[in-house]
């Protein structure tokens, strides 16, 4: 079986909670708040047809959560912040299991993102996996279709950007830390495996049946990667 892995690249890769990106209080205080006011933001833009680069919506969602929590940044204090994702440091495991998928012959590995191809390669090449950048056959972003994930349209965006049709969704691989990722891709016929790596499971019931879950749960990407290759062998 011809396996194309797709890596969502923050969460699963890069530590939200690396030392010296984001300070104390921003994550005891702001973190969780932001990625909310982020993804409610995806869903308003996405429901009335909107498309901001990703840079602008991270921006966006940082200046609405200081005004709600009653926070105060300078304009240059905010900048830094938004330039610290390209400073986040890789998980522990993600090193090997990027070296592992590369010895496979029959695996092209890509990053597929919501992010900006600049700000996901500066992440990638100013980090400690820069010497891990060439085995990324693509950054497949979602700027071209003008949709996030988890719309359909970005999913086969990424089926055309590796040489697939519609009809060979299931030959490809989503590895995501994101449950909304893992259902779009399994809506639209993808394989996804979930990486659990707060180890608290999968909660995730708005949608019921195989379709609102992942085809595999790892609590780190070496254990997916494990997972992916004993799926591949039993087919």
């Amino acid at each position: 079986m011809e396996k194309r892995p797709s890596l969502q690249h923050y969460g699963v890769a890069f530590n939200w909670n690396t030392p010296g990106a984001w300070t104390a209080w921003v994550c005891n205080l702001l973190a969780s708040c932001l990625l909310f006011v982020l993804y409610r933001s995806l869903t308003t833009l996405q429901s009335v047809d909107e498309f901001l680069p990703f840079t602008t919506l991270n921006s966006n969602a940082l200046k609405h959560t200081l005004r709600a929590s009653s926070l105060t940044l300078s304009d240059h204090d905010q900048s830094s912040l938004m330039e610290s994702y390209k400073s986040l440091s890789p998980y522990p495991d993600v090193s090997a299991a990027l070296e592992s998928v590369s010895r496979d012959p029959n695996t092209d590995l890509v990053i597929f993102t919501n992010g900006t191809r600049t700000a996901v390669t500066e992440t990638l090449h100013s980090s400690p996996l820069s010497s891990h950048a060439h085995k990324f056959k693509d950054v497949v972003t979602v700027d071209t279709v003008r949709k996030y994930k988890p719309a359909p349209e970005t999913y086969f965006h990424l089926a055309e950007s590796v040489g697939k049709d519609r009809e060979s969704m299931e030959d490809m691989w989503l590895v995501s830390g994101n449950p909304f990722d893992i259902v779009g891709a399994k809506a639209v016929g993808m394989k996804a495996a979930w990486v659990d790596r707060s180890g608290s499971g999968w909660v995730d019931s708005l949608i019921e049946g195989k379709n609102g879950r992942p085809d595999l749960i790892g609590k780190d990407l070496g254990k997916v990667v494990e997972g992916i290759e004993k799926v591949g062998r039993s087919e």
